[in-house]
Protein backbone atom coordinates (compact mmCIF):
# COMPACT_ATOMS: atom_id res chain seq x y z
CA UNK A 1 0.00 0.00 0.00
CA UNK A 2 3.18 2.52 0.73
CA UNK A 3 4.67 1.66 -2.64
CA UNK A 4 1.01 3.13 -3.96
CA UNK A 5 1.07 5.77 -2.22
CA UNK A 6 4.76 6.57 -3.16
CA UNK A 7 3.93 6.32 -6.84
CA UNK A 8 0.27 8.62 -6.73
CA UNK A 9 2.74 11.39 -4.90
CA UNK A 10 5.18 11.00 -7.39
CA UNK A 11 2.88 11.69 -10.21
CA UNK A 12 1.04 14.29 -8.61
CA UNK A 13 4.92 16.09 -8.17
CA UNK A 14 5.96 15.14 -11.87
CA UNK A 15 7.04 17.60 -13.51
CA UNK A 16 4.83 18.95 -16.84
CA UNK A 17 7.39 17.61 -19.50
CA UNK A 18 8.07 14.38 -18.32
CA UNK A 19 3.73 13.80 -17.65
CA UNK A 20 3.98 14.85 -21.69
CA UNK A 21 6.93 12.67 -22.80
CA UNK A 22 4.92 9.73 -20.42
CA UNK A 23 1.62 10.43 -21.86
CA UNK A 24 2.66 10.27 -25.53
CA UNK A 25 4.11 6.74 -25.32
CA UNK A 26 1.15 5.50 -23.42
CA UNK A 27 -1.39 6.61 -26.40
CA UNK A 28 1.63 5.21 -28.50
CA UNK A 29 1.33 1.80 -27.34
CA UNK A 30 -2.59 1.75 -26.97
CA UNK A 31 -2.93 3.23 -30.75
CA UNK A 32 -1.03 -0.49 -31.47
CA UNK A 33 -2.33 -2.44 -28.28
CA UNK A 34 -5.82 -1.64 -28.20
CA UNK A 35 -9.15 -3.81 -27.33
CA UNK A 36 -9.33 -5.40 -30.81
CA UNK A 37 -5.33 -6.22 -30.57
CA UNK A 38 -6.26 -8.10 -27.24
CA UNK A 39 -8.99 -9.46 -28.70
CA UNK A 40 -7.26 -11.12 -31.59
CA UNK A 41 -5.10 -12.07 -29.55
CA UNK A 42 -7.07 -14.25 -26.68
CA UNK A 43 -9.15 -15.38 -29.88
CA UNK A 44 -5.96 -16.57 -32.18
CA UNK A 45 -4.57 -18.08 -28.42
CA UNK A 46 -7.71 -20.33 -28.24
CA UNK A 47 -7.89 -21.36 -31.81
CA UNK A 48 -11.57 -19.33 -32.75
CA UNK A 49 -9.94 -16.36 -34.84
CA UNK A 50 -9.56 -17.75 -38.81
CA UNK A 51 -7.35 -16.17 -41.39
CA UNK A 52 -9.11 -15.62 -44.81
CA UNK A 53 -6.41 -14.25 -47.55
CA UNK A 54 -3.90 -13.00 -45.01
CA UNK A 55 -6.24 -11.29 -42.85
CA UNK A 56 -7.74 -12.35 -39.45
CA UNK A 57 -11.92 -13.02 -39.87
CA UNK A 58 -13.84 -13.25 -36.53
CA UNK A 59 -16.54 -15.42 -36.47
CA UNK A 60 -19.63 -13.69 -37.10
CA UNK A 61 -21.96 -15.60 -34.73
CA UNK A 62 -21.09 -18.20 -31.85
CA UNK A 63 -21.74 -21.52 -33.77
CA UNK A 64 -23.90 -23.95 -31.48
CA UNK A 65 -22.27 -27.32 -30.47
CA UNK A 66 -23.55 -30.43 -32.39
CA UNK A 67 -23.70 -33.66 -31.13
CA UNK A 68 -20.80 -34.81 -32.53
CA UNK A 69 -18.34 -32.10 -30.61
CA UNK A 70 -19.82 -33.83 -27.81
CA UNK A 71 -16.85 -36.33 -28.02
CA UNK A 72 -13.64 -33.70 -28.34
CA UNK A 73 -15.24 -31.72 -25.94
CA UNK A 74 -16.49 -33.48 -23.26
CA UNK A 75 -15.60 -37.04 -23.57
CA UNK A 76 -12.22 -37.00 -21.56
CA UNK A 77 -14.33 -35.65 -18.90
CA UNK A 78 -16.59 -38.14 -18.57
CA UNK A 79 -16.21 -41.64 -17.38
CA UNK A 80 -15.51 -44.04 -15.03
CA UNK A 81 -12.53 -41.89 -13.36
CA UNK A 82 -14.11 -38.70 -13.58
CA UNK A 83 -16.81 -36.29 -12.43
CA UNK A 84 -17.66 -33.24 -14.27
CA UNK A 85 -19.05 -30.66 -12.94
CA UNK A 86 -20.52 -27.57 -15.70
CA UNK A 87 -21.95 -24.94 -13.80
CA UNK A 88 -23.14 -22.56 -17.24
CA UNK A 89 -25.03 -19.05 -17.29
CA UNK A 90 -28.32 -19.32 -19.45
CA UNK A 91 -28.13 -16.07 -21.31
CA UNK A 92 -25.03 -15.75 -23.90
CA UNK A 93 -23.62 -18.79 -22.36
CA UNK A 94 -26.38 -21.64 -23.25
CA UNK A 95 -28.73 -19.86 -25.03
CA UNK A 96 -27.53 -16.55 -27.71
CA UNK A 97 -28.27 -12.97 -26.28
CA UNK A 98 -31.84 -12.03 -27.67
CA UNK A 99 -33.36 -8.50 -28.43
CA UNK A 100 -35.66 -9.53 -25.39
CA UNK A 101 -35.28 -12.17 -22.98
CA UNK A 102 -38.42 -14.26 -23.51
CA UNK A 103 -36.56 -14.80 -27.35
CA UNK A 104 -33.53 -16.38 -25.56
CA UNK A 105 -34.25 -20.09 -26.29
CA UNK A 106 -31.27 -23.06 -26.01
CA UNK A 107 -30.29 -24.44 -29.09
CA UNK A 108 -31.78 -27.95 -29.95
CA UNK A 109 -28.66 -29.34 -30.36
CA UNK A 110 -27.52 -27.78 -27.37
CA UNK A 111 -30.54 -29.44 -25.22
CA UNK A 112 -29.97 -32.57 -26.52
CA UNK A 113 -26.36 -32.52 -25.16
CA UNK A 114 -27.20 -31.26 -21.76
CA UNK A 115 -30.09 -33.90 -21.34
CA UNK A 116 -27.80 -36.30 -22.33
CA UNK A 117 -25.24 -35.28 -19.66
CA UNK A 118 -28.16 -34.65 -17.26
CA UNK A 119 -28.37 -38.51 -17.43
CA UNK A 120 -25.27 -39.49 -16.91
CA UNK A 121 -24.78 -40.61 -13.15
CA UNK A 122 -20.88 -38.92 -12.62
CA UNK A 123 -21.90 -35.27 -13.97
CA UNK A 124 -23.90 -32.58 -12.04
CA UNK A 125 -24.79 -29.69 -13.90
CA UNK A 126 -26.28 -26.42 -12.70
CA UNK A 127 -27.50 -23.33 -14.73
CA UNK A 128 -26.94 -20.17 -13.05
CA UNK A 129 -28.75 -16.56 -13.91
CA UNK A 130 -29.46 -13.43 -12.99
CA UNK A 131 -33.29 -14.77 -13.88
CA UNK A 132 -35.90 -15.89 -11.47
CA UNK A 133 -34.88 -19.78 -10.34
CA UNK A 134 -38.60 -20.22 -11.47
CA UNK A 135 -38.11 -18.57 -14.60
CA UNK A 136 -34.83 -19.96 -15.12
CA UNK A 137 -35.89 -23.72 -15.04
CA UNK A 138 -38.84 -23.18 -17.46
CA UNK A 139 -36.48 -21.95 -19.95
CA UNK A 140 -33.79 -24.80 -19.49
CA UNK A 141 -36.52 -27.12 -18.99
CA UNK A 142 -34.78 -30.36 -18.35
CA UNK A 143 -35.01 -32.59 -15.20
CA UNK A 144 -32.12 -33.85 -13.33
CA UNK A 145 -29.75 -30.65 -12.91
CA UNK A 146 -29.59 -27.49 -10.11
CA UNK A 147 -31.25 -24.10 -11.09
CA UNK A 148 -29.85 -21.31 -9.40
CA UNK A 149 -31.70 -17.78 -10.03
CA UNK A 150 -31.02 -14.34 -9.16
CA UNK A 151 -27.34 -15.13 -9.13
CA UNK A 152 -27.49 -17.88 -6.55
CA UNK A 153 -30.13 -16.30 -4.22
CA UNK A 154 -32.74 -18.89 -4.98
CA UNK A 155 -31.96 -22.50 -5.80
CA UNK A 156 -34.14 -25.62 -6.61
CA UNK A 157 -31.97 -28.95 -6.56
CA UNK A 158 -32.97 -32.04 -8.94
CA UNK A 159 -35.05 -33.52 -6.10
CA UNK A 160 -36.77 -30.77 -5.80
CA UNK A 161 -35.56 -29.25 -2.73
CA UNK A 162 -35.33 -25.12 -2.51
CA UNK A 163 -32.93 -22.85 -0.82
CA UNK A 164 -33.92 -19.43 0.09
CA UNK A 165 -32.39 -18.88 3.18
CA UNK A 166 -30.37 -15.66 2.39
CA UNK A 167 -33.05 -14.40 0.94
CA UNK A 168 -35.07 -14.96 4.17
CA UNK A 169 -32.15 -13.51 6.12
CA UNK A 170 -32.31 -10.12 3.06
CA UNK A 171 -36.04 -9.83 3.92
CA UNK A 172 -35.55 -9.59 7.45
CA UNK A 173 -32.62 -7.24 7.03
CA UNK A 174 -34.76 -4.95 4.38
CA UNK A 175 -37.34 -4.49 7.22
CA UNK A 176 -35.06 -4.10 9.94
CA UNK A 177 -33.16 -1.21 7.86
CA UNK A 178 -37.08 0.34 6.79
CA UNK A 179 -37.89 0.36 10.20
CA UNK A 180 -34.70 2.58 11.50
CA UNK A 181 -34.82 5.27 8.25
CA UNK A 182 -36.94 8.17 8.33
CA UNK A 183 -37.30 8.61 4.10
CA UNK A 184 -38.08 11.16 2.79
CA UNK A 185 -41.63 11.01 0.88
CA UNK A 186 -40.70 10.81 -2.72
CA UNK A 187 -38.14 7.71 -1.26
CA UNK A 188 -39.34 4.34 -1.21
CA UNK A 189 -37.47 1.43 0.22
CA UNK A 190 -38.50 -1.46 -1.94
CA UNK A 191 -36.94 -5.38 -2.36
CA UNK A 192 -36.54 -6.41 -5.89
CA UNK A 193 -34.77 -9.40 -6.14
CA UNK A 194 -33.65 -9.14 -2.58
CA UNK A 195 -31.47 -5.66 -3.32
CA UNK A 196 -32.54 -2.59 -1.73
CA UNK A 197 -33.63 0.52 -3.95
CA UNK A 198 -34.35 3.97 -3.39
Amino acid sequence: MGNVANVLARALKMPHDEREVRMNALRSREKVHDVDFWMKSYLKAIGTLTEEDGEDVLPTQMQPVQLEDFEDYLGKYVGQDSILSLLLDYDGTLSPIAPHPDLATIPPETKKILERLANMPDVFIAVISGRSVNNVKAMVDIEGITYAGNHGLEIIHPDGTRVRSLKVQLLKLNQNFSSHIRCPPSWRIKLGCCCNSY
